[in-house]
C-alpha cells in the first residue's frame, strides 16, 4: 500500500512539473514575439467606417466576391516591422508595399459594429500621422448565378411491331443549334445514352437528328405535343426561365418496305398478273353472279342468256331475278288467216248486241226517274 503511494505521489509531481514548464516556455515566446515591440495603437472603432469602396475591387487583394478590409497605419516612423490583430485572436502581417511611408493590411470583411483592432509597432518609433484607419473596405458581393435551364433529349426505338425497345446501342446523330443557329452542340445519343445539360443559357434552339429517311420516321415529342419540324428538318424549343426543365423524345420508327406486286386501287399490279397486286387489298374484293332466264317462243328455238361476271367494290351481293328476263317479243300462235263470212257475221253480232243494251239501259233509266217522281 505504501508502494502504490509512492508512485501516486511520482506521477503527481511529474505533472505539476511539466505544467510550469509549459508556463515558462510560454512566457518566453511571449516575451520573443514582443521583442523590439515599441508601442501598440488601437482603433477607436469609427475612422473609416464610412469608406466603402466596392468599386475599387481588383480581383487580387480586393475581392469582389468575398470583400475585404483595407487598413493604413500612418505613419512609419522607425518602425521596422507591424503586426495587426483584429478581435484579438486574427493576427495579420504588413502587404504591399512595404517600402511606402505608411503600413499597409488587406484583411477579409468583419462586421465593422463591435470590431476590434490593434496595431503594434517593432523596431523604432512611429512617426507623426492619423493612426490606424480604414482606407476603404467593401463587404462583398457574391456574383449572381447567371440563370439557366435544362435540356434532356431521350431517344425511343420501335421495331417493325411497333414495340419500343427497351435497350439498344445503336447511335443516332443528334444536332443542337443556338438562336443564332451556330453550332451549340453535336454528338451520338442511343436509347442507353441520352443527352443532358441543367446548364444551359435561356434562349431558343434547334434540334435534329441526322438519320436517313429511307430507314427511319423520326417524331419529336414533348409530352403528348408533337412538335413541328421546319424546311431544315429541326424542331424548335424554347428555354423561357431560370430552372426551366425540358424533355424532348425522338422516336424513330423503322421505314417498312413497299410489298411485292405493289397492286393499285384499280387492279393494275407492276408485277402481277394483271389482276393486281398480291397485297391485303385483294381482300376487299367479291364477286357478283348475275343469272338471267328466257323463255323459249313457241316458233323460235330456245335463246340461252350468256353469264355476265363483274367485279364490285366491297360491300358485295348476289342478285338472283325472280322471273326470267325476256330476250324477244312473244309471239302468238299461228292458226291461219280469217274468213270474210266470219268478219260479217262477227260485225252483225256485235250490233244487234249494242241496239238491245241500248234500249235495255234506256228501260231502266225511265223506270228510276218514275219512282223519284212518286215519292216527290
Amino acid at each position: 500500500m505504501k508502494r502504490n503511494e509512492k508512485w501516486q505521489l511520482a506521477v503527481s509531481l511529474m505533472l505539476v512539473f511539466l505544467l510550469a514548464f509549459s508556463s515558462v516556455l510560454m512566457v518566453i515566446a511571449e516575451e520573443k514575439d514582443e521583442e523590439g515591440l515599441v508601442s501598440t495603437v488601437e482603433w477607436d472603432g469609427t475612422r473609416g467606417v464610412d469608406s466603402e469602396k466596392c468599386g475599387l475591387a481588383d480581383g487580387d487583394l480586393r475581392d469582389k466576391e468575398t470583400g475585404w478590409i483595407h487598413w493604413v497605419f500612418n505613419t512609419k516612423g522607425d518602425s521596422t516591422d507591424a503586426k495587426l490583430t483584429l478581435n484579438g485572436t486574427e493576427i495579420y502581417e504588413p502587404s504591399e508595399p512595404l517600402n511606402a511611408e505608411v503600413w499597409h493590411f488587406y484583411t477579409p470583411y468583419f462586421e465593422l459594429d463591435g470590431l476590434t483592432a490593434e496595431i503594434k509597432l517593432f523596431g523604432g518609433a512611429p512617426g507623426p500621422g492619423g493612426g490606424l484607419v480604414i482606407s476603404d473596405y467593401c463587404p462583398g458581393e457574391p456574383e449572381e448565378e447567371e440563370p439557366s435551364a435544362e435540356l434532356i433529349i431521350i431517344k425511343a426505338l420501335f421495331d417493325e411491331d411497333d414495340e419500343e425497345i427497351e435497350s439498344s446501342d445503336k447511335a443516332f446523330e443528334v444536332l443542337i443549334n443556338n438562336s443564332y443557329k451556330e453550332e451549340f452542340w453535336k454528338g451520338d445519343i442511343s436509347v442507353n445514352i441520352n443527352y443532358s445539360n441543367d446548364d444551359m443559357e435561356l434562349g431558343t434552339y434547334f434540334i435534329k437528328e441526322n438519320v436517313d429517311s429511307e430507314d427511319f420516321t423520326v417524331t419529336y415529342m414533348v409530352g403528348e405535343t408533337e412538335l413541328i419540324v421546319d424546311e431544315d428538318g429541326f424542331v424548335q424549343v424554347e428555354l423561357d426561365e431560370d430552372g426551366d426543365s425540358v424533355t424532348i423524345v425522338i422516336q424513330n420508327r423503322p421505314v417498312r418496305p413497299p410489298s411485292n406486286g405493289g397492286g393499285d386501287d384499280n387492279g393494275n399490279g407492276n408485277g402481277g398478273s394483271g389482276n393486281g397486286g398480291s397485297d391485303d387489298r385483294s381482300d376487299d374484293r367479291r364477286t357478283t353472279t348475275i343469272t338471267t332466264q328466257t323463255t323459249t317462243p313457241l316458233s323460235a328455238a330456245p335463246v340461252i342468256a350468256p353469264e355476265m361476271v363483274t367485279t364490285e367494290p366491297a360491300p358485295q351481293m348476289t342478285i338472283v331475278l325472280d322471273e326470267a328476263v325476256p330476250q324477244a317479243p312473244p309471239m302468238l300462235p299461228q292458226t291461219g288467216g280469217p274468213g270474210s263470212w266470219a268478219l260479217i257475221l262477227s260485225g252483225l253480232g256485235i250490233s244487234s248486241l249494242g241496239v238491245i243494251f241500248r234500249r235495255r239501259l234506256k228501260e231502266v233509266t225511265r223506270s228510276v226517274t218514275t219512282l223519284f217522281e212518286d215519292r216527290w
